[in-house]
Order: C-alpha cells, then structure tokens, then sequence
C-alpha cells in the first residue's frame, strides 16, 4: 500500500513538473508571440511613414511647379496687360460708358 502511495505522490509530482514546464513554455511562447507582433507592426509603421513621406515629396514638387507655372502666366498676363496703349484703353473705356448710357 505505502508503494502504491508513493507511486501516486512520485507521479502527481512529475504531473505538477510537466504542467510547470508547459507554463513556461506557454509564457514563452506568448512573449516571443508578442515580440514578433511588435516588429511586424513597427515594419509596418515604418513602411507607411516612408510611403507617405515619399508621396507628400511627390505633392509638394508637383505642386510648386504648378505655382510656378501659374506665375509665370501670370507675368505674362501682366506684361500683355501693359503693352496695351493708353488710347486703346481709353477707346475701349468711352465705348463700355456710351453703351452704359444708351440702356
């Protein structure tokens, strides 16, 4: 009988052992679960940053060329603008008030 007892007692505690190191690998394992999620998201987060720092680049020059094309319409209306004669103007000017009084 006490053989039989310390049978019980020898395998409950190897029972508690494996259940202890299963514990621990369990733990392990999550951690090194948890670890590989934090890479994967910084990799992620990384790549995104960049994405978006290269597209903001790509905005940002094509949008100065633009302004830079507008400008330099601009100019050039501007310039029209002035080549255009004093009389002519005041032609033009005499004509819009004529026709403002005739209505």
């Amino acid at each position: 009988m006490v053989s039989i007892i310390s049978d019980v007692i020898t395998i409950e505690k190897e029972a508690d052992k494996i259940l202890e190191h299963a514990y621990a690998e369990a733990k392990r394992i999550e951690q090194e679960c948890y670890t590989k999620i934090n890479l994967y998201e910084n990799e992620k987060r990384s790549k995104v940053e960049e994405s978006i720092a290269s597209y903001r680049k790509k905005v940002e020059e094509e949008f100065a060329e633009a302004l830079k094309r507008l400008e330099e319409e601009e100019k050039s209306s501007l310039n029209a603008i002035d080549l255009i004669h004093d009389d002519i103007i005041e032609r033009h000017a005499e004509l819009i008030v004529s026709k403002l009084f005739e209505l």
